[in-house]
This record gives C-alpha cells, structure tokens and sequence, in this order.
C-alpha cells in the first residue's frame, strides 16, 4: 500500500496512553516504521502514562486520535474513555485492551470510542488503518453532527417551517422538533398518521386537489404546496402547505417521501379577507346604477358588471376576462350596437380609440337600443382604465321636445303636401288628357307640356323636401327588390331624355358590369339618387355630354360593390366650394339659385339616402373641367335561380303591357270634382266603366243598393264619411251577406310610413299615391281586372 507522507507527515500527530513503557515502545516502533500506511516523525508521537496526564497534553496540543489503554494507575476499566470523552470531546479514540473482553470493548464503543485494538494481536498495517479508519469517522460523525446541529438552528430559527419524514405506507415517522409550534399539535398525535387522517373533511371544491395529489403520491411523484387544514386541540383550524420529494434506497425501492412545511394560515385567512372584501366592492359595483368595466394596462378587460353586459348585449358572447378593448369595439360596431358606425366601421374604431387613449375621456352616444348613454373613463396611476356608462336619456328630454318640433314640422308637411298634391292631380291629369286629344292642336299641346313639366318640378322639390324630412327625424325606410342596373340607367337616360334634347346635350349611360347581372337593393332610391344628379348635371351643362354609369367595383362571395356616377363636361365647382355640395339648402355659390335655379337639397338627399343605404358619396371635379359625382354602395348578388324567376317574371309583363285594354267595372269615391273628372277619363282611356261617388257615404249605400262594380278606387279624406271608415263597413256588409270580396284600391296624398299599415288594417288591398299618372293607374288596376282580348273587341 501507498504510504502517507509529506503533508501528512506534517498534520498527524498520536497521543498514546500507556502506562507499560514495553507497549509503549511497541506502539511508537510501529508508528514511525517506513513504509507503513501512517508514516509518524517521532516527535508527533505523545506518551502520557496516566489519565491524568492525556487529559492535560490533549488539552495542550490536541493530537489527531488518541490511543487509550483502558487499565490506567488513575482510572477504573468501565470509566476511562468516559473521562477521556468528557476531557476531549473532539478528539478520535481507539481503545487499547491487553484481553479480548467483548464487554469492555462494547463499553468502551459505546463511551464514545470509535475503535479498538487488542493488545499481543495487531500488526502495523491492522494499527495503521485502524487509527487511519479512527481519524476518518470522526471526522465524518464531526461533520454529520455539525449538519445536524445546523438543521436543528434552520429549524428553530424559522417559526413557520418544518421538517417531516413518511414511510412507504404513507404514515408520519418523524417530524422536526418545532412542528408542535409551528402546526400546534402534539407530534405524537400525528405520528403513524397520513394526511388524510390529519385534515378535515374536504368540500367538493377541495375532492379535485386532493385526488390530484393521491395520484402524485401513487406514481411516487414530487409534489409542491398541496395545502390541507387540520384541527387543533381548541378547535381552531390550521392550514398547512407542504411539499416533498420521494426517497428511495440503494436498490431502487420506494421508502417514502421526506419533505417540508409551512404553516399558511396567516396567508390563507388574509386571502379569504381578501376575497370578501372582493365581494364587497363586486356587489358595491353591480348596486350601482351604472354600467362599470375596468382594463389592465395592456387593454384587457379585467372585469365589468351586470348592467354593463346588458349594455353590450349584442356582444355580450365576447364579455370576459383578458378580452382587447378594440376587438371587443370592432365587434359590437360589426353587429350594429353602435348606429354612427354603421357604413364606416374602421374609421369610428380608430376614432375611437383615439379618444380612449386619452387620460380622461367623457362623450355621449347613442345605442341601438335608442338609449342615450354618457361613457366616462380615467386612466389610473398604473395605466388602468376605469370606465362608466351612465343612462342620461332622461337628460335628454330637451332633446325630445326639440324632436317633438321636428315631428309637429313633418306633420305640417303632410298636410301640405295633401293639399298641394290634389289639385297637382288635376293639374296634371288634365295635361295628360290633353297630350291624348286632337293632336291637330298643336298650342293645347304645347300647354299641357307646359302644365305637366310644371308639374312634375312641383311634385320633384315636394318628394325633396319629404325626403329630408324623413332622414332628418331618421324614419327613412329602404326596400330589398331585385333589380338590374343596366335598365335603372337606362329609364334614367329616358327621364332626362328631352331635357337633354332641349339644351343640345348628348346624354348617354353604360353599364360595366357582367351583362344581364342582377343584384337586391332599394332600385326606387338608386333612380332618385341617379335623378339628383343628372338633373343637377343638365342644370349645370350649356354644351357637351352627361354620362350615367355603373360599375361592379368589388365583389366578396355574393356581396358586391357597385358604384353610380354621373359626368359632365359643365361648369364644374371650384375645391373650396367642394365640402358645402352635400350640405342641404347650400351651394357653392350664392349666385346659383339665381342663375340656374333650384333649393339646393339634391346632392344632400344623394348624400344622406347613400349613408343610409350603408355606402358613400364623393365627387372629382375643377372649374371649366367638367364634374363627377359618384355613390357607392352595398348590394347582394341575385343567385341564378331567383335571377330566372325574375326574367320570367318581367317577360310576362312585358306581354300584359301589349296585350290590350282592360275591361270591367270601377267605382271612384272621391270628394274632389277636378281629380273625379281626371280619374273618369283617365278609366274611359283605359276602356272600363266608371261610376263616381262624392263621399263614403254614398259608396257605401250603392254597395249595399247592389251597384255592379269590380274595383273601387277609394279616396281617404272625404267628407261625411272618410275612406277608412267607408272601407270598413263594405267589409262588415260583405262577410254579413256572404258576398265575394271587392278589391278596394287606396288613393292618397299621404305619403308617410304608417298610411300604408293604416289602409291594410282597415280592409283595403292597393295604394296609389296622388297625382295619379296613366300607367301607374294602368299598373294598378291590371292586377285586379281582366284584360280585354281581340274578341271583347269584336
């Protein structure tokens, strides 16, 4: 074996106690020999004789281990490695015995000895290692006893931390010393026990963790913080955290788990006050009048109340936790919760997260549900945003009184337009009675041109004037028909036709667009827009041309974009005039109503009934140059099927329109004796026959005398007896003598939503709305009575 030299020539020293100076002479001869595995100087080697003397030269030089004769002059047997042990506590001990006595040995070793050696029995190498073994499990028992000493000051020196040990079957073997404090139970109590047996009784909001932390247990899996409560003594609960680490021996066997804990009540009953006081301001927040919702700094919605949600009840799917602020915008303005972001949903999100991105922030809208609302929002210290919704519309009652004023205002239009449309219609009838006569008078001809283009200017600025009126008090209402755009340009071109011939100007119109495509859309609105323009464009063009265009701009699956636009080679309007166009009541120049005339509410209506419709309006134009004027908007694709349906349908009234006069007989009820004299040969022309009645009362008694007619043409404000009322008691005399059902046709100069429902509900089956025109009535009386064919002729 290898020698230890040098350096541990230097740091080992023996202290041998020997009272026989012949053994001791042994001992030293032994240690000192070359080659042996403890190479000692011979003045590392101490003697001491007694007792008395080891334990004064191990308190003056402590040697490295100490070889003790247990038969000293001053000490008994049984009580020299006590005495030896109590003097050097420090140092390693091999005891020297001149016998083999297993008993002392066993003394002596359990005295604090860490070896022995028998006398007449040892060789050097066996003295050797056995002072070498000695030296090295003292050290060893040293340091294990530091560590423990140590793990016994972290354990004592921390008030809420302890220290467990469980076996194979689960059960506590050992706790540290200051768990009694720290959990407040006796650690015999808890000794042989499992977690189970120690907690309380779970909830079933607990059964989940524990089932979570059985399993950990039977894969033998680390575990961290499962937390369980447990009863003192007193009563009182203790919640307990632990976390541990399965041990295993050297073969791999599972011993059981070893670990730490902590007692977490402190923790546990201030998050529980915590959680109330949560509750409180919850429920303090959800008594409150006021929509509430707070965001983190990074816009996420951290949390709202009730009444917030049913604020947002149309994206109330999207309500929760960790939701963006924008997203959460974007689709409320998608789903319509929002009126002024309808038609231009990404302009009013930027423009409104511009505003939200200011420190405080206080605006009013209006909702879909017709509710005004005021929103308040403050950023906190740290970048938190705290918003309100509060109901103001009680506030807003000055605003309904003003609205009131608006609605007294449509009202007083009403009535002015009954007034103004019936005797428009005799105005009008007459001139189309005139164009029908002799044409040979060329001069009555030519005043009834005159009477009839009066006319229709008269009845065009009246239909402005309501239109605003509608969009002003937002009762604008749009229809969904199938329409082909080609035809709307054309009976555009024809419109303007002969005003355009009047003034030398080629009017033309083009479609650009797949051929024959039809689409759904409101095509009565399309054609006023397209009649606000180009009359605007003929007014405002002494020599050139005006195209009426249409373009399929965009497409998305059966959504298309079509834009509308009229050109001309006029005047053209200066850019700084350009924002004022789409004003109503306004120009680009005072001098233009008295140069060219007009109110100045075409472009308005274009710009308002194109909103409306979800779609846009602008216009390119210079001085000298020439102007365009467009309007996009949103249509549906007509699918093949319903485009078939369509055709058919228009070709079979194409058929109805060449196919002859009507026959049958009409009754009219009208107060007025212009509009009955123009009504009458406005039905002669169409080859029927007629009978007049001046109010209700006489229709009524005629039906009941039993006067033959097939259609009654009803005017609704009559004397005596109005319309509705004159209606009603048909039907009642009807259904009383099980007679057929006489279609009765509504005539009225009241054009406002609601006067439809109202001549519905009362029994009636069409509407016609004064002035008459021929066709119109034509078209109205085709879908009750029967054309006359080729044989009624003969």
């Amino acid at each position: 074996m290898k020698a230890w030299t040098g350096a541990s020539r230097d740091r080992w020293s023996i202290l041998v106690v020997e009272d026989d100076p012949g053994d001791f002479e042994l001992l030293r001869t032994a240690l000192t020999a070359p080659g042996a595995l403890v190479v000692l100087r011979p003045d590392a080697i101490v003697w001491a004789r007694t007792l008395k003397e080891a334990i004064a030269a191990a308190r003056q030089a402590p040697p490295s281990a100490v070889l003790l004769d247990l038969s000293l002059p001053d000490s008994a047997e049984g009580h020299t490695v006590q005495l030896m042990r109590a003097a050097a506590p420090e140092l390693p001990i091999v005891v020297l015995t001149g016998h083999d006595d297993l008993s002392l040995v066993a003394q002596a070793l359990e005295a604090g000895a860490q070896d022995y050696l028998v006398k007449d029995h040892y060789h050097g190498d066996t003295l050797h290692r056995t002072i070498r073994h000695a030296i090295i499990r003292h050290e060893l028992e040293r340091k294990v006893s530091l560590d423990q000493e140590r793990f016994r000051d972290f354990a004592s020196a921390n008030s809420d931390w302890w220290f467990w040990e469980i076996d194979a079957q689960l059960r506590f073997t050992w706790f540290s010393p200051n768990v009694e404090q720290v959990v407040g139970r006796p650690i015999d109590r808890m000794l042989g026990k499992q977690f189970q047996e120690l907690a309380q009784p779970i909830s079933d909001d607990e059964r989940k963790v524990w089932e979570r932390h059985r399993l950990d247990l039977a894969h033998q899996r680390p575990f961290k913080q499962f937390e369980y409560c447990v009863a003192l003594l007193d009563g009182s609960l203790q919640w307990l955290s632990i976390s541990g680490v399965p041990i295993f021996d050297h073969t791999g066997a599972f011993r059981g788990y070893r670990g730490t804990g902590i007692n977490v009540t402190r923790r546990k009953l201030a998050d529980e006050e915590l959680h109330r006081n949560e509750r409180t301001l919850v429920a303090a927040i959800e008594a409150v009048d006021e929509a509430f919702v707070l965001y983190d700094a990074e816009d996420r919605m951290i949390f709202c109340n009730e009444k917030f949600r049913a604020l947002h009840a149309a994206s109330v799917d999207l309500i929760a936790p960790g939701v963006r602020y924008e997203d959460f915008l974007r689709a409320g303005a998608w789903r319509g919760q929002y009126p002024e972001a309808i038609g231009r949903v990404d302009a009013w999100v930027a423009e409104r997260m511009a505003e939200h991105r200011q420190p405080e922030l206080d605006q009013i809208q209006r909702t879909s549900a017709g509710r005004w609302m005021r929103t308040i929002e403050r950023k906190t210290i740290d970048r938190h945003t705290v918003g309100f919704r509060i109901d103001v519309t009680a506030l807003y009652h000055a605003k309904e009184a003003a609205e009131a004023a608006n609605i007294a205002k449509s009202r007083f239009l009403a009535t002015m337009s009954h007034e103004i449309r019936t005797p428009m219609n005799g105005i009008m009838g007459m001139a189309q009675l005139l164009l029908k006569s002799d044409p040979d008078k060329d001069q009555w001809r030519s005043y009834a041109r005159s009477i009839l283009s009066s006319g229709q200017a008269l009845l065009m600025l009246l239909n402005d004037i309501l239109d605003l009126s509608r969009i002003e008090a937002g009762r604008l209402t749009l229809e969904s028909v199938v329409l082909q755009p080609e035809i709307i340009l054309r009976e555009t071109r024809d419109l303007f036709g002969a005003a355009a011939m009047g003034k030398r100007l080629r009017l033309q119109y083009r479609w650009n667009g797949p051929e024959r495509q039809l689409y759904r859309s409101d095509a009565y609105r399309i054609q006023q827009m397209l009649s606000n323009l180009v009359g605007n464009a003929i007014k405002f063009t002494q020599h050139g041309f005006i195209s009426i265009e249409a373009t399929e701009a965009e497409r998305h699956a059966d959504i298309a974009v079509l834009e509308f636009a009229v050109s001309d080679s006029g005047i053209g309007v200066p850019a700084d005039k350009l924002g004022l166009l789409f004003k109503p009541f306004s120009q680009a120049d005072s001098t233009t109503t008295r140069q060219f005339g007009g109110a100045g509410l075409g472009l308005s209506i274009v710009s308002n009934l194109a909103k409306a419709m979800g779609g846009d309006v602008g216009v390119q134009s210079a001085p000298g140059q020439g102007s365009r004027f467009w309007f996009r908007l949103r249509m549906q694709v007509v699918g093949e099927a319903e485009e078939t349906a369509w055709y058919t349908q228009l070709a079979a009234h194409d058929s109805q329109e060449v196919s002859g006069s009507l026959r049958g007989y009409v009754t009219v009820v009208e107060d007025n004796l212009v509009n009955c004299m123009v009504i009458e040969e406005m039905l002669v022309l169409l080859g029927v026959n007629v009978a007049v009645y001046h109010d209700g009362q006489q229709a009524v008694e005629a039906i009941r005398q039993g006067t033959q007619t097939d259609v009654i043409l009803m005017d609704l404000q009559m004397p005596i007896l109005d319309g509705y009322e004159a209606t009603k008691q048909i039907r009642e005399w009807e259904q009383e003598h099980d007679l057929p059902r006489r279609p009765i046709v509504a005539l009225t100069a009241d054009i406002f939503a609601g006067e439809e429902r109202r001549c519905f509900d009362c029994g009636m089956d069409d509407l016609l709305t004064k002035p008459l025109g021929l066709d119109g009535l034509a078209t109205a009386l085709r879908r009750w009575l029967p054309l006359r064919s080729l044989a009624d002729e003969d």
